[in-house]
C-alpha cells in the first residue's frame, strides 16, 4: 500500500486504527475501493441509487485497478540510470525481457544483459552492455531526417495546427447549435407530455426525453473540452521539433533521466534484440512513421539515372540533295 495514503489519513482520528495505533493498510485498501465515494452505492433494502460523489466513476476505476494489480519491488535508480535498457529490450527468441547484471571478474564487474527464461534457447547467453547500448545509438542515430525535410517540417505542421483549429472551431459551432435544438425540442416534448393523458403517449415521450437527455449530456461534455485556440504555435512545438529533429541529442544528454522517456516517445512497441544478429525492425510512435514515409518520398522524388541520356548526342548536319 502506497504510504502517502497512510500518512494522510493518520492526523485524522476519525479512521480506526490497530492495537499499534496504526491505519492498517487493508483498512486503506477497503477506504479506497469502496464505490459510495464515487456516488454509487448497493443496499439491499434500499436498492442501487446514485448520489452526489466525491470522486468520478473513471477515477475510482482507475483506483480500483491499480489496487488490484500485482505488487512489485520499485527498481533500483542508479541501476536503471546504468541500464537504460533494462526491460525495454526483449529477447527476440522468447520476447521476455532481457534483464541486466554485472560478472564479477578478476579485477572488476562486468556488465551484462541476458535472457533468464528457462524455457528459451538463449537463457543465460551473454550480451555485453556496450555491444547492446551501441547498436541501439546506431539505431537512434539513423533515425534523423534529412535537413531539407527539417526545413519543411515546421510549415507542415503549422498548416495542419491551423487546419485543426478551424475544424475544430466549426466543429464547436455545429455543437452548440445542436445543443440549442434539443434544448427546444425538450421543451417542446414537456409542454406535450404534460397536457398529455393517454399512458402509451406518455411511455413514448418519456423514452424520446430521455434519449434527447442523453445526447444533451454528451454533448455538453463536448463543449466543455473545448482547447484553448489561441495557444502560440511556436511556443508549443519548438520543444517537439528539436526532439523529432535529433532524439540522439536526448540520448547523449548529461541526464539519464531523460532516457526512460525517449524510448516511450520514439517506439512503440518493445524493441527485440537477437544476439550476435542485432535489433528487429523497431515499431516507431506515429510522429516518427510519418517522418519516415516523408524521407522516403523525398528520397524517390531524386533524379534517377534513365530519365535522360547521361552523355549528350552529337549533333549531326545533313546537306541538302541537289536538284
Amino acid at each position: 500500500m502506497n504510504p502517502l495514503c497512510q500518512h494522510d489519513l493518520e492526523p485524522h482520528p476519525i479512521f480506526s486504527r490497530d492495537a499499534k495505533g496504526e491505519i492498517h493498510p487493508q483498512r486503506i485498501k477497503n477506504f479506497l475501493s469502496n464505490k459510495i465515494y464515487a456516488g454509487y452505492y448497493d443496499y439491499k433494502p434500499w436498492g442501487k441509487g446514485k448520489h452526489e460523489a466525491l470522486i468520478s466513476w473513471e477515477d475510482f476505476q482507475r483506483i480500483r485497478s491499480r489496487l488490484n494489480e500485482n505488487a512489485y519491488v520499485a527498481a533500483r535508480t542508479d541501476a536503471a540510470e546504468e541500464f537504460p535498457l533494462r526491460s525495454f529490450v526483449p529477447c527476440a527468441c522468447c520476447n521476455k525481457p532481457l534483464t541486466a547484471y554485472h560478472a564479477k571478474g578478476r579485477n572488476k564487474h562486468y556488465p551484462y544483459h541476458e535472457c533468464l527464461n528457462k524455457q528459451c534457447d538463449q537463457r543465460r547467453k551473454s550480451i555485453r552492455k556496450d555491444v547492446l547500448e551501441r547498436e541501439f545509438e546506431t539505431l537512434i542515430r539513423q533515425m534523423r531526417p534529412s535537413a531539407g525535410l527539417i526545413s519543411m517540417l515546421p510549415a507542415m505542421l503549422r498548416d495542419t495546427w491551423n487546419h485543426r483549429n478551424q475544424s475544430f472551431e466549426e466543429k464547436w459551432k455545429e455543437q452548440k447549435k445542436a445543443l440549442t435544438g434539443i434544448n427546444a425540442t425538450v421543451g417542446k416534448l414537456t409542454d406535450r407530455l404534460i397536457e398529455t393523458t393517454s399512458p402509451s403517449a406518455i411511455q413514448a415521450y418519456d423514452t424520446k426525453l430521455e434519449k434527447l437527455e442523453a445526447e444533451k449530456a454528451l454533448i455538453s461534455e463536448n463543449l466543455a473540452k473545448k482547447p484553448d485556440l489561441n495557444q502560440d504555435f511556436d511556443k508549443s512545438f519548438r520543444t517537439a521539433m528539436t526532439f523529432q529533429a535529433n532524439p540522439w541529442n536526448i540520448w547523449a544528454s548529461p541526464r539519464p533521466e531523460h532516457r526512460k522517456p525517449l524510448l516511450k516517445l520514439v517506439f512503440a512497441a518493445p524493441l527485440p534484440y537477437v544476439r550476435n544478429q542485432g535489433f528487429r525492425t523497431a515499431k516507431t510512435t506515429s510522429p516518427f512513421k510519418v517522418l519516415t514515409a516523408l524521407n522516403d518520398d523525398e528520397k524517390e522524388m531524386a533524379v534517377r539515372v534513365g530519365f535522360e541520356p547521361t552523355v549528350r548526342s552529337h549533333a549531326r548536319r545533313f546537306s541538302r540533295p541537289l536538284p
